[in-house]
């Protein structure tokens, strides 16, 4: 390996077989990861699918609606088929409404949830909320790529980064603005650490850290 340097940018001259055998091993060391992944499922991954379906808020005490129907699910019938599928169970057979109503009534334990029902009516229901919240990420998604192809990337290198990790969303917006007046090229607004995010989402606006940040 040889590090050169360009008009443009620091560029590392690498052989291209060696980078191909080396993308090649790691597809190897990998698959077996993946296929696990793809048969399984976790708490966070479940609570995440609610999200995308348009379960948002928190209760009283600021703990995610979300949280509330996944555990309800979890206790009564697993996780093994994911959540979704005994959700939206107990919405196709007039049990609820709307998620919503559903997580506020696994909170109070005034449903149960069984792995028999209209799967089938189920599922449709299922696949239609998630993909309107697939439907917004995509549609961020090409927001953001036309906004880069708007401004550009800084034509500068290295780029200056920054990052802005108060706890405080109201501290964190007015360095990160005053870092970008700066010449700040990139700003991360650290919210909390990732571990913390396995276990708990905050709902809005957060002013103070998580798992120390």
């Amino acid at each position: 390996m040889q590090l050169v340097s360009s008009a443009a940018a620091p560029l590392i001259e690498l052989d291209p077989a060696i980078v191909a055998r080396a993308r090649a091993l790691a597809r190897t060391v990998g698959e077996p990861v993946v296929d696990l992944a793809r048969r399984h499922t976790t708490v966070a991954v479940e609570r995440a699918t609610l999200r995308l379906a348009g379960l948002a808020g928190a209760d009283h005490e600021g703990v995610p609606w979300v949280n509330h129907l996944v555990d309800a699910v979890r206790a009564d019938v697993g996780l093994g088929a994911g959540v979704c599928r005994p959700a939206f169970a107990r919405i196709a057979d007039g049990t609820a409404p709307d998620l919503l109503a559903l997580a506020q009534m696994a909170a109070s334990g005034s449903v149960r949830f069984d792995p028999t029902g209209p799967v089938e009516h189920a599922d449709e229901l299922a696949h239609e909320h998630v993909s309107r919240g697939m439907d917004r990420l995509d549609a961020r998604r090409r927001e953001r790529e036309e906004f880069i192809a708007q401004v550009g990337d800084a034509p500068r290198r290295p780029w200056v980064y920054l990052i802005v990790a108060t706890g405080d969303i109201r501290e964190d917006i007015p360095q990160a603005r005053a870092a970008a007046r700066a010449g700040a090229d990139i700003i991360a607004v650290i919210r909390s650490t990732g571990q913390s995010l396995l276990d708990f989402v905050p709902e809005g606006e957060t002013h103070e850290g998580y798992a120390g940040t």
